[in-house]
């Protein structure tokens, strides 16, 4: 992989991360590096602000995001390990059996709170408790202690009976 690219715009070779990612690309890099196109940016929003103005307050009213819907709803619930009551922040959805997480779903990318996302989210919400993250923290290594016995014990049981 080269270490370096040659902007489209300014026709400099720079170091890769003078570009801003893109993963349609072959080379997962846009074609122009960050400089060029903080210019082009910002020669565009010169050119018609309340165009730029308009557009991100449409983007904003339009967009009520999962996080939000899911922050309003559990606002003031408490942790099901301890009873605490935390700052959304600090809780987390914890998968009771990791082996059935579809995604995770303070990192889903669905911005749109529609009802078929929410959908998709209520479905993955359902194999989940809300945890804080000290108690969900604990949780995780509990279930690693957990297999790293079952698998001495597998051990075990091979050295016993001489396999």
């Amino acid at each position: 992989m080269k270490l370096s690219k040659t902007c489209s715009r300014c026709k400099i070779e720079k170091d890769r991360c003078e570009f801003y990612t893109d993963n349609s690309k072959p080379d997962k890099l846009r074609h122009e590096c960050k400089a060029c196109n903080a210019a082009y940016e910002a020669a565009r929003y010169a050119a018609n602000p309340e165009k730029k103005r308009a557009r991100v307050a449409a983007w904003q009213k339009d967009t009520h995001t999962v996080q939000k819907e899911l922050q309003a709803r559990f606002a003031n619930t408490p942790c099901m390990d301890c009873g605490a009551v935390w700052p959304y922040a600090v809780m987390d959805f914890d998968h009771r059996l990791p082996s059935e997480k579809s995604f995770e779903i303070s990192s889903k990318n669905i911005r749109k709170a529609t009802p078929e996302n929410m959908a998709i989210v209520e479905s993955e919400l359902a194999k989940c408790d809300y945890v804080d993250a000290t108690c969900h923290r604990i949780r995780e290594e509990l279930r690693r202690m957990a297999h790293v016995f079952q698998k001495e014990r597998k051990d075990l049981g091979r050295v016993h009976r001489g396999t």
